[in-house]
């Protein structure tokens, strides 16, 4: 069984709001990160490398809240991020 942890690892904040604004403006829903799965596998990665990251995303689409498991590759391009979504 995966580990969901509910707060973000400092070492991955950055990565893991990327991922969440690039989702939330694809989705046209502002969605948040409520959780994280397997937070120690992603921290293990080198920061030269993609990051692989499966978060809990919540939001509100027409007055129902949703929450969905994603994931997604980060990426460190310069001073930005390139987020995919897998």
């Amino acid at each position: 069984m995966s580990a969901v942890d509910s707060s973000i690892p400092a070492g991955l904040a950055n990565e893991a709001e990327a991922a969440r604004r690039w989702f939330s403006d694809n989705a046209k829903v502002p969605f948040k990160v409520t959780g994280i799965v397997d937070a120690e596998a992603s921290l293990t990665m080198s920061a030269d490398e993609p990051r692989l990251l499966k978060l809990v995303l919540c939001g509100n689409r027409d007055g129902q809240e949703l929450c969905l498991r994603e994931d997604f590759r980060v990426t460190t391009a310069g001073a930005e991020f390139e987020v995919t979504h897998l």
